[in-house]
């Protein structure tokens, strides 16, 4: 074999396509510009074949804008004489948790990066946290540095939120709490269960809009709907739910989606 071939064959060898180099791919979602029109936030996800699992987490990149124009003088901007920045310089990760993070949204005034997670609350002790698997809350990142904190205490878990106009406040969907009582009840069988939960027996729950101010605010309840209300989108001073229906109590695949306001 000469060394030509030889060069060829280690070069296909290196470049094989197996399960593995796929899962090693790591993917982009979810961009959201922020409202200066400089960077974006994002969402990485990866493969932990440690945990065997697929994590996400927030990532942030940015670019500023060069002032080309001229000065009053008639001379050019002293921007031109500095080195661009590499893109490895202005993206960075923002977020760490093992539990990961997604569905990242800008504040409409750019202070705030909101975002989901089911990460545990440092501020809180283990005597405070409830019994059970963590659920999604909303989770706040001031952009002028700083840890981030959680906003919600919700019992069931977020399904969507989207940001207030003064950028002060948050309105999310949620499922309705079960009562105390049940709640437990319900807990005890499903330790007792040895199998998985099935789709068409799981309860089902209306969902409530909340809204809550980001800086340590109490929610408040905006209104009840049905069990199918999946997302919504934030209009000015409204805000418009989507329905998502079953079609058969039997078929709870088949669906149809409308919106409402």
């Amino acid at each position: 074999m000469t060394k030509i071939e030889s060069k060829a064959s280690e070069a296909g060898r290196k470049s094989r396509l197996t399960p593995r180099t796929l899962l090693e791919v790591k993917r982009l979602s979810e961009p959201q510009m922020h409202p200066d029109g400089e960077r974006i936030a994002f969402v990485v996800t990866e493969a932990d074949f440690e945990e065997s699992l697929n994590t996400s987490h927030i990532w942030l990149t940015e670019w500023p804008i060069d002032d080309d124009e001229e000065t009053e003088d008639g001379e050019e901007s002293a921007a031109d004489d500095a080195s661009p920045a590499s893109p490895e310089d202005l993206t960075r990760q923002l977020t760490f948790s093992r539990d990961g993070e997604d569905y990242p949204k800008w504040s409409p005034d750019g202070r705030y990066l909101a975002f989901l997670s089911a990460r545990p609350d440092p501020t809180k002790s283990e005597d405070d946290e409830d019994d059970g698997d963590p659920v999604v809350q909303i989770w706040v990142l001031p952009e002028n540095g700083g840890e981030a904190y959680c906003v919600t205490e919700t019992k069931e878990g977020i399904l969507d939120y989207a940001w207030c106009s003064d950028s002060e406040s948050v309105v999310y969907l949620a499922p309705e709490p079960r009562p105390r009582p049940l709640e437990s009840v319900r807990k005890d069988d499903r330790d007792r269960r040895k199998v998985d939960p099935i789709v068409e027996h799981e309860e089902r729950l209306r969902r409530q809009f909340w809204q809550i101010e980001v800086d340590n605010g109490k929610p408040k309840l905006l209104h009840t709907a049905d069990y199918g209300v999946a997302e919504f989108r934030a209009l000015p001073g409204r805000f418009a739910p989507g329905l998502c229906e079953p079609i058969a109590p039997a078929m709870p695949t088949t669906t149809m989606s409308a919106i409402w306001c």
